[in-house]
């Protein structure tokens, strides 16, 4: 029964994570890795559709001039509306790639255009009467693009802090209505380029989907003759990978089959706990009753008898009587038995005084002597033993030899 209702409830876990709406949707990062409306998964897949290699890097920036040396020529970084905030030394390592000949493309506020002498103004700080958005008049063979919030303008730095990249050439894409362009491309003196684009949600899916910016955002970034295109996801929270072990536990936390398995496994728990509990008497084991010392010859003989010890056997019932008379009493050690047996029973014949005894030891002592085999030579040898054991008895009282 409890395997039932726990299957029964991981299958409604299931059913509600395929019916509940994905965390992605909420997530305001403009991140490759993420196919949500404000994610921009579209842009990397319709490039690397195009045969751009899309690399995303989830380290910070500093070093990239150097990492991005070896092919910089034919390799674009972009940064996209960061989440998290530059250094100042990062935003430098940026700049130096853009002087030595590299390419960067950026959309939003980044905290690199103002090195490069591009600043970002929202479009209410133009005076008197204009709106918090403005209006883009797409060009012919465009359909209709979204509005934008911010504009691109000439970065006035102040006194004493010149930008560190100088522009020799700059085109603008586009512009908004209000003649303030939009998407800028700037040529460096160092043979480096930069695509800046003011507003970060013409890269979104959203817009994507909804508009026709992909007719401009990808031939722009086509007309870079780029091969690669190195996106920071560091700054928008997707650094190294974490371990297995942390990961796994996010996810139990935060997803419906995460859920599910927690609580399968709580019940699981409970379930061992109360098995572990015993409620009665414990139940009686078999009954394992010892072999009796004729039930354990007669398993020996068998034995014997399969193994054909007739000599094995002889010898077995000497010893034994060599064993029962030392604990009667009598003066003569099992070790003595070992080393020689004619010896052992003439010792027993010297201090014996009783006919029957002795005649009974000397016949043991031929049948010992004996080589023959067979079940009859044990018996009688073991009848001879008997003997020997029986004429030995004193009565009670009477001191051993």
């Amino acid at each position: 029964m409890l395997g039932g209702f726990a299957t029964a409830l991981a299958v409604v876990a299931m059913l509600g994570r395929r019916a509940a709406p994905d965390a992605s949707l909420r997530d305001p990062r403009a991140s490759t890795y993420l196919t949500g409306p404000a994610g921009a998964a579209a842009l990397a897949e319709t490039l690397e559709a195009l045969g751009i290699a899309v690399e995303r890097r989830r380290i910070p920036l500093f070093g990239v001039a150097d990492d991005l040396a070896p092919r910089r020529r034919r390799t674009a970084l972009a940064v996209l509306a960061p989440t998290a905030a530059m250094t100042p030394e990062e935003a430098r390592e940026v700049v130096r790639h853009v002087s030595h000949g590299g390419t960067v493309v950026l959309a939003g506020w980044t905290g690199i255009e103002h090195d490069l002498g591009v600043s970002l103004v929202p479009v209410d700080e133009f005076g008197k009467g204009d709106t918090d958005s403005a209006a883009v008049v797409p060009p012919d063979g465009i359909g209709s693009l979204p509005g934008v919030w911010t504009v691109l303008g000439r970065h006035r730095p102040a006194a004493g802090e010149p930008p560190l990249a100088h522009a020799v050439r700059v085109d603008t894409l586009i512009a908004a209505e209000n003649r303030r362009a939009v998407a800028l491309l700037l040529e460096y003196s160092g043979g480096g380029r930069a695509l800046i684009i003011a507003e970060p949600s013409w890269l979104r899916n959203r817009s994507l989907r909804d508009t026709d910016v992909g007719a401009l955002i990808i031939p722009w970034v086509l007309s870079l003759g780029i091969e690669r295109l190195v996106v920071d996801e560091n700054h928008h929270g997707f650094g190294r990978s974490g371990a297995l072990l942390g990961a796994s536990w996010r996810w139990l936390r935060r997803g419906p089959p995460g859920w599910a398995l927690l609580q399968l496994l709580l019940a699981g728990l409970v379930a061992l706990a109360a098995l572990a509990v015993r409620f009665g008497p414990a139940i009686s084991a078999i009954p394992r009753r010892r072999r009796s010392p004729l039930e354990h010859l007669d398993a020996l003989a068998a034995g014997l008898e399969r193994a054909d010890g007739w000599q094995t056997a002889t010898a077995l019932l000497g010893r034994g009587l060599a064993r029962r008379l030392g604990r009667a009493g009598y003066h003569a050690p099992r070790a003595a038995w070992a080393r020689d047996r004619e010896r052992w029973l003439g010792t027993l014949a010297r201090g014996n005084d009783d006919p029957a005894a002795r005649a009974a030891m000397q016949r043991l002592g031929w049948l010992l002597r004996q080589t023959a085999q067979g079940d009859e030579h044990v018996l009688r040898t073991a009848q001879a033993v008997e003997d020997v054991w029986e004429a030995l008895k004193r009565p009670s009282g009477h001191a051993p030899f």
